[in-house]
């Protein structure tokens, strides 16, 4: 194998390293490359991939483990994604409790306001603004689900 600059590496012990940059004065003016990885600040691979001072420790055979065994390769892409899904979750909220809605598709939510005086619910500024920022969400909720 062959160090070549810019380009990333595999160590022994499977850690992707670099990009590798060339130095000619890399060890008091002798040549060595380096990596900008700051995870391997101090170390110092020849032109073959064979490490220099690391204090990581040594592997089999009195080898280093971030001596480098190939370039990196990186995995190719999957037909994949994560999705972040949003959704109404049940409880009570402040002075507004939520329950799910018996229906097949998600286009209503249950609402009841808590303790009730007759047919309404007396709130006073703070808790007016803590259950409308609640029935804000709810509805993009909704039109995201809807």
């Amino acid at each position: 194998m062959k160090v070549e600059e810019g380009k990333f590496y595999k160590t022994r012990d499977g850690e992707k390293v670099g990009p590798f940059k060339w130095r000619d004065d890399c060890l008091d003016f002798v040549p060595a490359f380096y990596a900008v990885d700051t995870r391997y600040e101090g170390s110092w691979w020849s032109r073959t991939g064979a490490c220099g001072y690391l204090g990581e420790g040594v592997g089999a055979e009195g080898r280093s483990v971030a001596d480098l065994i190939s370039e990196w390769v990186d995995e190719p892409a999957l037909p994949i994604r994560t999705r972040t899904v949003t959704e109404i979750v049940p409880g009570v909220y402040g002075r507004v409790e939520i329950s799910p809605y018996a229906s097949t598709a998600v286009t209503h939510v249950g609402v009841r306001m808590e303790p009730m005086s007759g047919s309404f619910a007396a709130l006073d500024a703070a808790e007016l603004r803590a259950a409308a920022r609640i029935f804000v969400s709810l509805a993009e909720a909704l039109e995201e689900q809807g």
